[in-house]
This record gives structure tokens, sequence and C-alpha cells, in this order.
């Protein structure tokens, strides 16, 4: 899984390790892990602005049914696999969704579903400074929301429009460079109850749920 492309904007800070880039949309790296995820093709999900009708944007998007995931204010629409990249184009230019993203699944545990946020949390090194820090999140379209109480230089940032790739591949680009010591996006994980996937050391993966 590992690489040593240089990842965009990253400059002399590269450190050469990591997801490689044809890699960086379908590996989670998650507590130390690197988890491999696979795109459902039924199914998406989108964050609504306050007040915005969950069922009239799901009508709006031809969806047969929907979920709400309220862990991380997240609707989960499902439409035909023929139709799913068509109500994901649509559901981006509807003014009452904010983020919208594929759902994804461990590939390892078919039935434990990952759910994307529009949040990274990352921890930059020590000899980072806050000018450094707000000039790379600039670039990278991403905006402050609050730091992580309690461990330093670390911080929770929205994805804008303005970036280019989704947070998964952020993540794996940031986690390259040598004045990032981590960044994880920010996900929620949900597993049928009659389901009990078949790596052993699943129930040890705490790390799944933060």
């Amino acid at each position: 899984m590992t690489g040593s492309t240089q990842p965009p904007g990253s400059g002399e800070a590269f450190k050469g390790i990591g997801v490689s880039p044809e890699n960086e949309g379908r590996v989670l790296q998650r507590g130390g892990q690197e988890l491999l995820l696979e795109k459902a093709g039924d199914r998406f999900t989108v964050r609504l602005v306050a007040g915005a009708s969950a069922e009239q944007v799901g009508q709006r998007l031809g969806a047969a049914s929907q979920q709400g995931i309220p862990s991380v204010q997240l609707v989960e629409y499902r439409v035909e696999p023929s139709q799913l990249d068509l109500a994901m184009e649509r559901a981006r230019t509807l003014a009452d969704v904010v983020f919208s993203s594929h759902v994804y699944r461990l590939q390892s545990s078919p039935n434990t579903w990952v759910y994307l946020t529009d949040e990274l949390t990352i921890q930059f090194a020590d000899t980072v400074d806050r000018a450094e820090i707000a000039a790379m999140v600039a670039r990278l379209g991403l905006q402050a929301v609050q730091p992580v109480l309690g461990v330093p230089q670390t911080f929770v940032f929205r994805v804008t429009d303005r970036a280019a790739v989704n947070p998964i591949k952020l993540a794996n680009q940031l986690m390259r460079r040598g004045d990032v010591l981590t960044a994880e996006p920010n996900i929620a994980i949900e597993t049928q109850s009659h389901y009990r996937p078949s790596d052993p050391e699943y129930p040890k993966q705490w790390y799944l749920n933060h």
C-alpha cells in the first residue's frame, strides 16, 4: 500500500511514506492500521442545511429509501446502482445539501458500513507554527472548526467545496508530509447486529469508532 510519490503542495515537507496515490481513495488509515474500503453501489449520504426536509430532498434525488445517521448529522439515501452517480451529482447542486459522499464498507467485513463526514482531524508536528498551519489548510481547501483539547497541535477541520479531493484521499496525502503526525477523516461506523465479521481481531479494533 505504501509509495513514495510526492503529494500536491507538500514541498520540502514530503517524507515519502504512507498510502500510494493509486490507493488513496480506498485505504482508511485508522489507529495505525490500513483498512481497505469498498464503495457501496446503491447508496450515498448527504449533510443537509438546518431545517431542510430529508424526505423532500430524497424525492428530488429519486431515492428509493432513506435513513438518518444522527451521530454525524447525515442522511443516507438508497438508489438504483445505475442512478448512483447521477443522484450524487444532482445532490451536489442542491442548495439544501452541504456535503455529499459515497458510503463505504470494510473489505474484510462487508456488512460494516463506513460513513464519511466532511471533517478531518489533523495533528501537526511541534515545529509547525500557527501561520504555517493556516497557510497549509487554506491551500488544501480546509476550514478550521476547533482544536482538540488536551492533544497538542491537533485540530478539527472542515473540507470545503474548494478542496480538490475527498477527506479520505486528503488524509492519506497529508500523512505523507513530514510536518503532519496524524491525519484522519472523521467517520461513523455501523455494523449489522446479526453479522459477525470473520476477522478474529475485530473486537480489538476500537479505533474504528473513534
